[in-house]
């Protein structure tokens, strides 16, 4: 034999594969000679592939504009932004990042109130404590987690705001996936009604609420589009109360393996019909600004059915082909093929493709010499004159191993006057 040839590039870039390697017969025996004994092709398996899964860091998109001040004096404002990109693979994910800020308004940080506030004591901002953390968005694969506090007393006349965070993610199942995963877009909740109209701008306000969270792959909802105003005519100012509307039906219910939560909404708006203290986070007069959305997940349960294993497909060989008639020098060869190819899971093939083994050959019967067919009749010249025309034949096969040799002429003429 030869030398090995380098090994093949793998056949898997990612999970399992194998490769292989051939060689060439260098020198063959001659008749008394003792043939190449062994494989001619070799096949092994490839360690330390990487998981089939793209590295991704997690990305937030930037902030939202502020939204307007809860109130004309010691009022509070919102800027949000929303995770665009979902850590995966061994990407970073985004930790205590807060997807939500506030700062104080009527008066901002640093300015002097108005003196229509007047000189009420002051009050500082202080927060609630922190919820549960929200369902991971991902069963698998690397997810977000999110949880909230909100403010439990908004500053007021001076006060102190909260300069803290009010939402903070964290990364959670990291764990590889071993099913596919469909992508999920967000979905938007239909419009709520519209609010009143303020006393002086001659504007409303609808808004609606995320009914489907988008998936890691999935594409998120525009924050800015969560609100839309509207002209309309004022006829009067009354009492208004910033207070949550009632949780909406649950959306996206668990059925089979598409869904993995279950969500329901509520909204922050204003309401004209009296409300308990406790029940409503501050009153005013029309035209005041309330806004905001709340978004309760529950996990589904996964039915055992979801969880689809990968199906073991071992690779195996075909039949060997019959020993092929032996040559002179003695040897024999036989082949197969590979009928069937493994898949991720399955064990790849180990083994030859092409075997040969020493044959007793047959070459000395004896061969007679063999002529080939008589050409054609060359053609006569025109004219007068003795012309000839000729025809030939070669030794197609000359005698071998002591057989009869050939006999005979190998050109003919003939005279063109007689034809």
């Amino acid at each position: 034999f030869g030398a090995w040839m380098d090994w093949t590039a793998c056949s898997a870039t990612c999970m399992s594969g194998f490769r292989s390697r051939h060689r060439d017969i260098e020198v063959r025996p001659n008749a008394c000679g003792v043939p190449a004994a062994g494989m001619q092709d070799q096949y092994q398996i490839c360690t330390n592939l990487p998981a089939c899964e793209e590295d991704k860091d997690c990305s937030l998109s930037p902030w939202a504009g502020w939204s307007a001040c809860s109130s004309t004096c010691w009022g509070v404002q919102w800027r949000s932004r929303y995770i665009v990109i979902f850590a995966s693979g061994r990407g970073q994910p985004c930790v205590d990042q807060p997807l939500r800020a506030t700062q104080p308004c009527n008066p901002g940080a640093g300015s002097v109130a108005s003196i229509d506030c007047g000189g009420a004591p002051k009050q500082d901002c202080v927060l609630g404590a922190w919820e549960d953390w929200s369902t991971c968005t991902a069963f698998c694969g690397g997810g977000q987690r999110e949880r909230k506090r909100t403010i439990a007393t908004l500053p007021a006349n001076g006060g102190l705001p909260c300069e803290t965070a009010l939402s903070l993610t964290s990364a959670c199942n990291t764990e590889p996936c071993t099913i596919q995963e469909n992508c999920v877009d967000c979905r938007w909740a239909p419009w709520t009604e519209w609010g009143d109209c303020s006393s002086s701008g001659g504007q409303r306000l609808r808004e609606r609420s995320v009914e489907q969270m988008n998936n890691h792959c999935g594409k998120p909802c525009d924050v800015q589009s969560a609100k839309e105003l509207g002209v309309c005519t004022s006829i009067g100012e009354k009492t208004t109360y910033c207070s949550w509307t009632e949780w909406s039906d649950e959306s996206a219910p668990c059925s089979g393996c598409k869904s993995t939560t279950s969500m329901r909404t509520r909204a922050l708006g204003l309401s004209t019909q009296p409300a308990l203290p406790g029940n409503y986070f501050f009153r005013g007069k029309e035209g005041m600004k309330c806004g905001g959305t709340q978004l309760n997940m529950s996990l589904c349960p996964m039915l055992e059915s979801c969880f689809h294993k990968c199906q073991p497909r071992h690779c195996s060989f075909g039949d060997w082909s019959d020993w092929n008639e032996p040559t002179c020098i003695g040897l024999c060869e036989r082949h197969r093929v590979i009928a069937v190819t493994n898949n991720e899971c399955g064990e790849p093939c180990d083994g030859t493709l092409l075997e040969t083994k020493q044959c007793a050959g047959a070459c000395q019967q004896p061969i007679d010499c063999a002529f080939s067919d008589w050409s054609a009749w060359t053609s006569c010249p025109a004219g007068p004159g003795n012309a000839h025309s000729t025809r030939t034949r070669v030794i197609a096969k000359p005698p071998e191993n002591n057989g009869q040799g050939c006999t005979g002429p190998l050109q003919e003429t003939r005279d063109c006057r007689v034809i």
